[in-house]
């Protein structure tokens, strides 16, 4: 399957392992991966902030995803304000764990 780079992507179905990325490279402890399920996103770091991409996202069985091309992500997220607001913690938040490491 073929995604364009710059959509943001769900999971409808299945599971997939996330590996955070620092300075262009995977991670490999077990503290920079985390499990991606239903109704789980990924890929919006990248797109809000415009910067490389964070983390590295392995399908562990077959996966169903969605995906959501990032102009239209852009204006849902920052034409409503309690939605740009939420993105915004959740990138903070990603940030955070990857700082943890």
């Amino acid at each position: 399957m073929s995604v364009h780079r710059n959509a943001k992507l769900g999971l409808a179905g299945g599971f997939a392992l996330v590996t955070a990325i620092e300075g262009g490279t995977s991670l490999r402890s077990a503290a920079a991966a985390s499990w991606l399920g239903p109704s789980e996103f990924f890929r919006e770091v990248t797109l809000l902030r415009d910067v490389p991409r964070t983390a590295t996202v392995r399908a562990v069985d077959e996966l169903r995803l969605y995906a959501l091309e990032r102009d239209d992500f852009i204006a849902a997220v920052t034409g409503h304000a309690p939605s740009r607001e939420a993105a915004d913690s959740v990138v903070a938040s990603r940030f955070q764990a990857v700082a943890a490491l």
